[in-house]
């Protein structure tokens, strides 16, 4: 029985943090630029979304916007990717992702002069009833890839100008 419970509870967090994912994806292609006040509104949208996990849990949330590098010679180096990271923000227990990043990520193709925002939400989920057998926490990965509705790119304003 607690087998079960145990289970479903790891399903319902990977769910959740694909919810999670989707939505600040979703609302991050909504704006024509962010900011540093919009960053911490999504964040902040995220842990309200994540509310479900157990406390002891951490979970981290990243948003990225990724364009297509039309100056990478493909024919060069094979190995050569033509996406780079144009901007990278990221709550203060996860990393930003870099250009280097991206190839562990499936994204899709863009054209020049377009680009798209990767949200990633991660963490480990502890269930309560962790040990007596059962996998004392799971690790959780979800991401989502939107391109942006109104604007070829969403550039990343800071407070300081």
């Amino acid at each position: 029985y607690l087998g079960t419970v145990a289970s479903f509870d790891a399903y319902r967090s990977a769910q959740q943090a694909m919810y999670a994912a989707v939505t600040l994806s979703d609302l991050s292609t909504r704006v024509l630029e962010m900011t540093d006040e919009r960053r911490d509104a999504l964040f902040n949208t995220g842990d309200a979304l994540m509310n479900r996990w157990e406390q002891d849990s951490s979970f981290s949330m990243s948003i990225t916007s990724v364009t297509y590098d039309d100056t990478v010679d493909l024919e060069a180096d094979e190995d050569a990717l033509p996406q780079k990271v144009s901007w990278s923000q990221a709550t203060p227990v996860s990393e930003v992702i870099e250009t280097s990043d991206i190839a562990n990520y499936d994204l899709p193709e863009i054209a020049d002069g377009e680009s798209m925002i990767l949200v990633e939400v991660k963490g480990t989920y502890k269930p309560a009833f962790g040990g007596l057998g059962l996998p004392a926490y799971y690790t959780v990965e979800r991401t989502s890839v939107r391109r942006p509705r109104f604007v070829n790119e969403v550039p990343y304003i800071t407070s300081g100008g």
